[in-house]
């Protein structure tokens, strides 16, 4: 209704100014004068916290985790472009959990058509999962919110070089991977059109 309210029971709507992301269910909120001291406080929290580590290995990672006896399994979440791929790629996988030589089992976790998205991400952070996409792209709130959850995403276009990361990656063989870092986007808001040029 606009008004300003000192307490938001459950299931009524409230607009909270000065957060980014969706906060976690319980988390505590706390009230300040101004935004300033609000980023202020932020940033203390930020720079102070220590990081516990990867919440999921990634592909790089899972052979010396389980030769240190910390992987059993690699979990991994799928998304595709057509309903049509999923059953291949799902099936692919299991198969080369079976025929491993390590012992490594591939944990199919969830497959759905779609891009991937923020709950993709949610679920791969609280499973210790992998994303794998294949001809898909995952949005900005999914690539801000794996990047605060150090959840890994892959994606691919050919599905013999999706197969060839997970084999390589359970047999210890995969190659670190490097990537461009994106570090910002722009909106095209208009296009204006000089005859001349």
């Amino acid at each position: 209704s606009g008004k300003q309210v000192k307490t938001a029971l459950p299931s009524a709507p409230v607009k909270v100014m000065g957060i980014n992301d969706m906060p976690e269910a319980g988390q505590p909120f706390e009230w300040v004068e101004s935004e300033k001291e609000a980023r202020s406080i932020l940033n203390d929290r930020e720079t102070g916290s220590t990081t516990t580590g990867r919440s999921a290995p990634t592909l790089e990672e899972l052979f010396a985790q389980f030769e240190a006896g910390n992987a059993k399994e690699l979990n991994v979440i799928i998304k595709v472009d057509v309903q049509g791929s999923i059953e291949p790629i799902v099936d692919g996988l299991e198969q080369l959990g079976r025929d491993n030589e390590e012992g490594i089992k591939v944990n199919v976790l969830a497959a759905e058509v779609g891009n991937i998205n923020e709950n993709d991400v949610n679920l791969a952070s609280a499973s210790e999962a992998i994303i794998l996409g294949f001809n898909v792209t995952s949005d900005n709130a999914a690539e801000r919110a794996a990047a605060n959850a150090d959840v890994e995403i892959n994606t691919y276009d050919i599905i013999y070089k999706l197969f060839e990361d997970i084999e390589l990656a359970l047999n210890g063989m995969l190659e670190p991977k490097y990537e461009e870092e994106v570090i910002g986007r722009a909106e095209v808001r208009q296009v204006f059109k000089i005859s001349r040029i």
